[in-house]
């Protein structure tokens, strides 16, 4: 989309004024949160990183966008959700290479729901 990432949001009331990410506020993927950096020093050697579901099938989403004639879900935030998932399993896989004596495990928690876009 070519929008700058927005910082984590990691308590400080000040950085709302300018936009925060509260998905990844200290415990998230992102660097910059180094989380998995941390796990992996405080000795944890096995972690699960679960994917997102689809987000814009979700009633409450349905309430704040109308899906397109034909469709029970809003596909624009199921496409977000999407890209992140493949880049989440990316990632595990590279901290799988990088870290010697870790498992990283992606449960692709998303491909549990039915096909979408069906009535």
């Amino acid at each position: 989309m070519g929008l700058p990432l927005r910082p984590p949001y990691k308590g400080n009331p000040a950085d709302i004024a300018q936009g925060v990410n509260y998905a990844s506020g200290g415990g998230g993927i992102c660097p910059d949160t180094s989380f998995f950096q941390e796990l992996f020093s405080l000795s944890a050697r096995k972690v699960a990183l679960f994917s997102l579901g689809p987000v814009g099938c979700n009633p409450g989403q349905l309430t704040v966008h109308v899906a397109p004639e034909g469709s029970v879900c809003f596909e624009d935030e199921n496409d977000a959700i999407d890209m992140f998932n493949k880049g989440a399993k990316s990632l595990v896989d590279e901290f799988n290479g990088n870290y010697t004596g870790a498992r990283f495990t992606y449960i692709n928690y998303g491909g549990i729901f039915p096909k979408r876009n069906t009535q």
